[in-house]
């Protein structure tokens, strides 16, 4: 018979939409009290039930979570006496192991869940290339991957916010003049702008600071408006921020984006985002706005690569 307490440790690691993990996982349990019963383990699949785990007055553990494909998490267990602790832990996938799974440009040209967006295209041509044969482009290159992950994550959450005219954001937006794998340049009306006036009364929107923002896009430079020039929602995780800009004939652009993390520790580990070419992954946008916002449908999956 063992000479210290024990109790029963359930593992229920999930990805950000809250599927139990499939992946390689190296686990450390480091006792706070006795070094001499901390233990390492690996396994591969998960929920993962660990019984005759030292517990009070031993119980204190510090877990180390070392996935292949998902991002490294650290937690703490207090585990009682014959207890039993579940610990139910989201990852985030590496976006370098992440591959998506986008709809097909045949599906967003006829069905009608993506008639606005469908719509959208055809009024955007960025190269030479418009409507589906630009959507085409955009899945079916892998080159053009994080391109297609930024426009559906911006497709996604904007529709997913109503300004006071009862329109969405998404509603607004007249052409994409510059797709980008962390924001996109749309092209709107004067009728924006008001509406999001009157959403900041009624706090869907609020005022925040732009002057990061540039507006060197591909039908011209643009100037940020000098006054009530950017806005964000409220959201302490991804929150979308629109900033926007006229050229010297009154022509209106919004840059559309959406932010990290301001919450992100909450719900995951110290997020080390990736940055490719000093952008956002939307990879990793997609897990946040996936795990936050369950009532918003981004319309393509992410899976272990």
């Amino acid at each position: 018979m063992a000479d210290f307490n024990t109790g029963t440790v359930t593992l229920d690691f999930r990805d950000a939409a809250r599927r139990p993990i499939k992946d390689n996982v190296r686990l450390t349990f480091d006792n706070l009290k006795r070094k001499s019963l901390s233990f390492r383990i690996e396994r591969d699949k998960f929920p993962l039930v660990l019984n005759d785990v030292p517990a009070f007055p031993d119980g204190n553990w510090t877990v180390f979570v070392q996935p292949e494909r998902y991002r490294p998490k650290t937690f703490f267990i207090n585990l009682a006496s014959g207890g039993t602790k579940v610990c139910e832990e989201f990852f985030f996938l590496h976006s370098a192991q992440a591959r998506p799974v986008f709809p097909s440009a045949d599906a967003v040209f006829s069905e009608a869940k993506w008639a606005d967006l469908a719509a959208l295209l055809k009024k955007t041509t960025v190269g030479n290339l418009s409507g589906q044969e630009l959507f085409s482009d955009l899945v079916r290159k892998k080159s053009n991957h994080l391109l297609a992950g930024g426009l559906l994550n911006l497709h996604a959450r904007s529709q997913a916010v109503t300004l006071p005219s009862g329109k969405t954001v998404f509603s607004y937006f007249n052409s994409v003049d510059l797709i980008l794998q962390d924001r996109i340049y749309a092209m709107v009306s004067d009728d924006l702008h008001a509406d999001v006036l009157k959403s900041v009364k009624k706090k869907v929107l609020e005022a925040a600071p732009g002057n990061l923002h540039e507006f060197h896009l591909p039908s011209g430079d643009y100037t940020m408006l000098k006054k009530d020039s950017s806005f964000k929602t409220p959201e302490r995780v991804g929150n979308m921020q629109l900033t926007f800009a006229e050229n010297d004939k009154g022509k209106r652009v919004v840059d559309a984006d959406v932010d990290e993390a301001k919450g992100i520790k909450h719900a995951f580990e110290v997020l080390s985002h990736v940055f490719t070419g000093g952008r956002t992954h939307p990879y990793d946008i997609h897990q946040i706005l996936t795990h936050f916002y369950e009532d918003i449908s981004l319309g393509y999956d992410l899976v272990p690569a």
